[in-house]
């Protein structure tokens, strides 16, 4: 027997430790994505990295990499303000905009990103019909199974319409708005409707999902760090909770524990740490972009002055 948590005000329940530990093939499938989306993906892929162009380039991809899974809404700003019309793509993706290979320019993102977009939907569908059949998803880490992540992607999908729209930067920032709420409520309303006992499971997934697809960190430059971390806990804490606390859904009994959880705090607080690293970065980007914005505009003032001089 083991003691679970309902969602529905966590009223603790016995149930037959087995009902819980027959993970289906969607489960395992979901598991395997969430795990290799959040904790591998943003280190693994830019190993090539360390041989081709040494550690310190690794580095810094990595911390882009980390900036864009926590806070694509404001990578997505950044790079459509930063970089040229036509490498806001190469930007949003990568953090460079020259030197790169098509692979590390475009089939690596779309790979990460498809495994995000696929993730995401099994994850909804899992819970969605979990609650339909009013099955025991205990705890609200059973709504943080990988889809909050999803503004990562369609982020992406965004940076790249716009870039081929022609659409300045005002308006590249309000249909972002418009598609992550429009998306985000539809996901929530799903969740909701096919929650009988109206528990509200679907509200702390929301807003992680809000605030990772909007740009917060410029809005509010003081609260960058918290995003962050609030970020991480949405990524992350649906799998770790479940690993720890036998009060949350897991269904996959054989992995709880510490072996299994502790490897995903580590690589949480690593990739955290990580986009604090890549955050501060793109500050220092901004800055340098300001400061050149502001000296080309002087010297258009000084270049019309001397024509007026010039005429007179």
């Amino acid at each position: 027997m083991q003691l679970f948590a309902r969602a529905d005000g966590f009223t603790p329940v016995n149930v037959d430790q087995t009902a819980d530990c027959g993970p289906s093939s969607l489960d395992w499938a979901i598991l395997v994505l969430t795990v290799i989306t959040t904790h591998v993906t943003w280190w693994a892929t830019h190993i090539p990295t360390i041989f081709r162009e040494g550690i310190r380039t690794y580095l810094e991809d990595v911390a882009w990499e980390c900036l864009r899974f926590h806070e694509p809404g404001y990578v997505g700003l950044v790079s459509s303000m930063i970089a040229p019309r036509e490498e806001w793509q190469a930007k949003y993706y990568t953090g460079r905009t020259k030197e790169l290979s098509k692979f590390k320019k475009y089939v690596s993102p779309f790979i990460i990103d498809s495994s995000l977009v696929v993730s995401s939907i099994l994850s909804v569908y899992r819970l969605c019909n979990g609650l339909r059949q009013g099955q025991d998803l205990s705890g609200w880490n059973s709504s943080l199974w990988c889809y909050p992540s999803l503004p990562v992607a369609l982020t992406g999908i965004w940076i790249v319409i716009a870039s081929r729209l022609q659409l300045r930067v005002r308006f590249v920032l309000l249909g972002q708005l418009l598609m992550i709420a429009g998306i985000g409520a539809a996901i929530a309303l799903a969740v909701h409707y096919n929650d009988p006992g109206r528990t509200n499971i679907w509200i702390g997934s929301t807003v992680i999902f809000a605030v990772m697809g909007t740009p917060l960190a410029i809005i509010v430059p003081q609260l960058s760090f918290m995003v962050i971390v609030l970020a991480a806990v949405g990524r992350s804490v649906g799998p770790i909770a479940g690993a720890l606390s036998t009060d949350a859904y897991f269904p996959f009994c054989a992995l709880r524990g510490t072996r299994f959880g502790a490897p995903l705090i580590t690589f949480t607080v690593l990739a955290c740490l990580f986009a604090m690293y890549g955050m501060v970065r793109t500050w220092k980007e901004l800055m340098e972009d300001t400061r050149q914005r502001l000296a080309r505009r002087e010297a258009r003032k000084r270049a019309q002055m001397r024509e007026r001089e010039g005429f007179a």
